[in-house]
């Protein structure tokens, strides 16, 4: 969300925020807002190019996303790109990164607290994880975009 509308959002509470983030020097500020404003549009952009089976162009628009999530420091984003790649490559034939990616997904979610503690920690695997996470919207697993006939 860029600064103006976070700024705009806080004043009906009567609050000014000095974080690090809203302190930023004016251009970099708005360097910020447009990685914000272009991370908001990434994901339909991301999904409308799988939907046209543009895989190719998908991966490197969630690469893209995902180095602006780093610059912008907000890495809980992280795990929504990795698994996004995760199923891009799996729909690639690509397993290898396709894993590689869904392991950081997983290893991500298990650092946030997602996954439990311990023993009680599920053991990762893509399909588990390409599963669950189409209980929270999609399909979650491959084949989750049609080919173009």
């Amino acid at each position: 969300m860029p600064s103006q509308t976070r700024t705009h959002l806080l004043t009906r509470w009567g609050f000014t925020c000095t974080c690090a983030l809203c302190s930023l020097p004016t251009p970099e500020k708005r360097a910020s807002d447009t990685r914000r404003v272009l991370l908001a549009r990434a994901e339909d952009k991301i999904l409308a190019l799988a939907q046209s089976y543009r895989l190719a162009d998908a991966i490197a628009l969630t690469h893209e996303s995902i180095d602006m999530i780093v610059d912008e420091d907000i890495y809980p984003m992280l795990t929504d790109e990795y698994a996004m790649l995760a199923m891009l490559y799996l729909e690639a034939g690509e397993r290898e990164n396709a894993e590689r990616y869904g392991r950081l997904a997983w290893q991500l979610l298990a650092d946030l607290g997602f996954l439990g503690v311990g023993e009680e920690r599920p053991v990762f695997s893509l399909e588990k994880l390409l599963g669950n996470m189409g209980r929270l919207g999609g399909e979650g697993k491959a084949g989750l975009w049609k080919r173009k006939a």
